[in-house]
């Protein structure tokens, strides 16, 4: 147990929030009163409906009626996104958009990305939704041009924001508390705090504990003859632990910054996949802990010249224990080292500016800079170090009608070892461009993009024992997108209906593959691989306002993929032209809202089609698809100038039997209660 005495600890946050509740409204009174800053931000939907990129968002309200714990449960809601998930609220989650691995979408936390040069992959489990303004995906890269070189470095990128402390008029403590218990030993306490220190200087301290047994009731068939018994996942508990301070200054005309920290550590089993005669056999333990520190500025110098700095230092633990570990040479024999220890760090720096050339052109230099260093207590480590700089050259034209963006990155990567070869140093120069054009009054837009871009190998592709390969070469990925959106406002009862429409073809050229050699306990990566991928994807939303006291508010989406491997080899001949593991033809999400004066209504589905869990299509391989429908009611209510609201969920209501992962069953149904208070 990380934290054995936490409950106690959750009480007193709660009376401490409470408290600082009644010291804010006292404390009112003692300053002069001012007028508070008025901000006015564009519509998100309009805005991401006028990109040439495609990009969709959930903003806080949204996810309030969504049913989601983690950003995973989140993600899943958007088109084109296979969520891989291991099970159970601490099984590993990572994402993939249209069709191209896990590795090619980045994740940007309040501007910078959060990195794993170990695996290439992050897991997307552990970053929770507290205090969280907007979560947006953007398809090849966002169309801000003034950003970090490194955000246009992937296929995909993910975001999560947060917004600097908002308060209101004489307003100088801000906050919340949240407590949310549910089935199998759920529980997760949070607090946040705001501070206004003065006209400059504000704060922000947010924290969560969350623990669970995880213990849920699956069914399974292992032999896929319609024989069914049940039995309980075990070895799923799971214990973690975040806490995130932030100060945030505004110096008015000379700029704005702020520094972040960011600390995460979790405990949990490893379930492992379920097996004949032994559905519960791992007793794997991984043991995690997480830092980051980063720091933005930003200052426009004049009306035409703006600048901005980045930096960041990131350092991760991560120890991983197996009791049952055995000698691949004996597979009779336990090894006498059961644990592993690793460890990760990252510098990062960014520079970049913004040139307003005329009112409808800008331009943007952003150069970044970052090393990353890899050690663990493996014998004969070779201990990595990848030394990379990226420079972005970017403009963008807009104006009412039309909107066109183009960028060239230029990657330079050094890679050194202490022990050993290294892996091959690599040069590239790779471009993307898009554009969006209104041809009529009515807001209709007809939008396109390409992209090239390329992932180098990871530390554990190029070095992991027995398995890695100096050799190996990046990944080179090419994008294509085409489509429509539509947004239109209606007077009556119909207020509103978006709309967007693209087809896409990517190329995954040089696929890393791992393939056997000798025996199934040696591998070796090489580069074999060619996928080809063709797809649709589909997006709406509307609003409807029946009278005073109902609104409702729909949004769903549908995603065609064709995700085949084209790789012609005599290893992977009986591959050719397979649909890639875990991801089906057809899936899709939709949701719908009642918003009546007295409580909210929610209703969310997931589906998913029929997918295969092995390389070759074969019927032993076929997954069955599935839909997980959730319900949830909220309620608010004002006390003390104090916000309490209450929510209710029942998850999977249907009780369905699924897997994402094959032999990784999820939580059938299950209830969650939350209860939230905001000052």
């Amino acid at each position: 147990m990380l934290f054995p005495s936490f409950r106690k600890i959750t009480c007193i946050f709660f009376v401490y929030c409470f408290a600082y509740s009644l010291y804010a409204e006292q404390a009112d009174s003692l300053f002069v009163n001012k007028l508070t800053e008025v901000q006015v931000t564009e519509n998100i939907a309009a805005k991401n409906l006028r990109s040439g990129m495609p990009v969709q968002s959930i903003d806080k309200d949204e996810l309030k009626t969504m049913n989601v714990l983690q950003l995973s449960d989140a993600v899943k809601h958007f088109s084109g996104v296979v969520v891989k998930d291991f099970g159970g609220v601490g099984g590993m989650k990572t994402v993939s958009v249209r069709g191209m691995g896990a590795a090619h979408t980045a994740m940007s936390y309040d501007g910078m990305l959060v990195s794993d040069a170990q695996s290439g992959m992050v897991d997307i489990g552990r970053f929770s939704l507290d205090n969280v303004s907007l979560i947006t995906l953007n398809n090849g890269q966002s169309e801000d041009i003034f950003q970090p070189a490194r955000m246009l470095s992937s296929a995909s990128v993910l975001n999560v924001l947060h917004v600097a402390p908002l308060f209101n008029e004489n307003q100088i403590v801000s906050g919340g508390a949240e407590l949310k218990v549910g089935s199998f030993n759920f529980w997760n306490p949070s607090l946040y705090i705001n501070n206004k220190w003065n006209n400059i200087f504000s704060s922000s301290l947010s924290g969560e504990y969350m623990q669970t047994d995880g213990d849920y009731p699956f069914t399974s068939d292992f032999e896929h003859h319609g024989t069914y018994s049940d039995y309980k996942r075990k070895n799923t508990d799971v214990q973690s632990f975040r806490i995130e301070p932030a100060v945030y200054a505004d110096f008015q005309n000379k700029g704005n910054m702020y520094l972040k920290a960011y600390y995460y550590q979790s405990e949990r089993g490893l379930p492992g996949a379920i097996i004949v005669n032994a559905p519960n056999a791992s007793h794997q333990r991984l043991w995690d802990k997480n830092l980051f520190v980063q720091t933005q500025y930003k200052n426009d110098f004049s009306q035409k010249l703006s600048f901005q700095f980045n930096g960041k230092y990131t350092w991760t633990y991560q120890y991983y224990f197996d009791p049952d570990r055995a000698d691949p040479n004996h597979s009779d024999t336990l090894v006498a080292k059961k644990g592993n220890t690793y460890y990760q760090q990252e510098y990062y720096a960014s520079a970049a500016v913004l040139y307003k050339l005329l009112p409808t052109l800008n331009i943007s230099l952003s150069t970044d800079g970052f090393i990353n260093q890899m050690d663990t207590d493996t014998a004969g480590f070779i201990c990595p170090t990848r030394y990379s700089w990226l420079t972005s050259l970017a403009a963008k034209y807009v104006t009412d009608r039309i909107s066109i963006t183009g960028s060239l990155l230029a990657t330079v990567v050094k890679n050194e070892v202490k022990i050993g070869t290294a892996g091959d140093d690599y040069q590239k120069i790779t471009p993307a461009i898009s554009f969006s054009v209104k041809p009529f009054e009515e807001e209709f837009r007809i939008r396109a993009f390409y992209k090239e871009i390329f992932r180098m190998p990871t530390f554990n592709d190029l070095y992991y024992t027995q398995v890695g390969n100096r050799n190996v070469k990046p990944e080179y990925t090419t994008q294509y997108d085409i489509g429509i959106t539509w947004s239109k406002s209606f007077s009556g009862w119909f207020s509103g209906f978006n709309l967007s429409v693209d087809g896409y073809y990517n190329k995954v050229k040089d696929k890393i593959v791992a393939i056997p050699i000798g025996n199934l306990f040696y591998w070796s990566i090489v580069n074999k691989g060619l996928v080809d991928i063709k797809g649709l994807d589909v997006t709406a939303s509307a609003n409807l306002n029946f009278c005073e006291k109902l609104k409702v508010d729909l949004s769903g989406n549908y995603t065609y993929q064709k995700v085949l491997d084209k790789t012609k080899t005599s290893y992977e001949s009986k591959l050719y032209n397979n649909q890639l593991p875990y991801t089906p033809n057809h899936s899709g999400a939709a949701s719908v809202s009642f918003n009546f004066p007295w409580f909210v209504f929610g209703y969310n589905i997931l589906f998913s089609g029929e997918r295969y869990w092995g390389d070759q299509n074969a019927k032993e391989n076929l997954m069955p698809g599935y839909a997980d429908q959730n319900l949830s009611v909220k309620k608010d209510v004002n006390l003390y100038k104090t916000n309490i609201s209450l929510l209710a969920e029942i998850l999977n209501v249907g009780n369905m039997q699924y897997s994402v992962v094959n032999g990784y069953p999820m939580q059938g149904r299950s209830y969650r209660v939350t209860i939230s208070a905001k000052f």
